[in-house]
């Protein structure tokens, strides 16, 4: 049970900073300061648990869109020298404009960010911050 209280508090943690960190600096310098992830693709039981934390954290903090949740679950799996890289795909909307979303995966696994409509968006990136 202190386990998972830890990672939890850890996630609300880190997505709160990256939530500011994004509305005040540029994502290539957040980039910069993000640590390198492995070749290794998470464990299925390492990407429940990401999830699951990540997930709870965004709901109690505001303004935790896709990319600071990407961005915390990056920087967990980075840690533990896991491969990992956030997917940057954009779609139209309904409206004429653009939805933009980020992805975090491991291997072809989707840890954070997967939703119905994912076919709907084109992948213009895939981001590995910190290399």
């Amino acid at each position: 049970m202190a386990n998972r209280f830890g990672w939890r508090v850890v996630s609300l943690f880190c997505l709160a900073v990256f939530v500011v960190a994004l509305k005040v600096f540029p994502y290539r310098t957040i980039q910069r300061y993000m640590p390198r992830g492995g070749l290794t693709v998470a464990p299925r039981w390492r990407q429940v648990q990401i999830f699951s934390h990540v997930d709870w954290a965004s709901r109690k903090v505001p303004g935790a869109t896709c990319l600071p949740q990407a961005l915390t679950g990056y920087l967990f799996l980075a840690l533990l020298k896991l491969d990992c890289r956030i997917r940057i795909g954009v779609a139209k909307s309904a409206k004429g404009g653009f939805r933009a979303h980020a992805t975090l995966m491991s291997g072809d696994a989707i840890i954070l960010g997967d939703s119905p409509d994912r076919d709907e968006f084109v992948t213009l990136t895939e981001l590995r911050p910190g290399q």
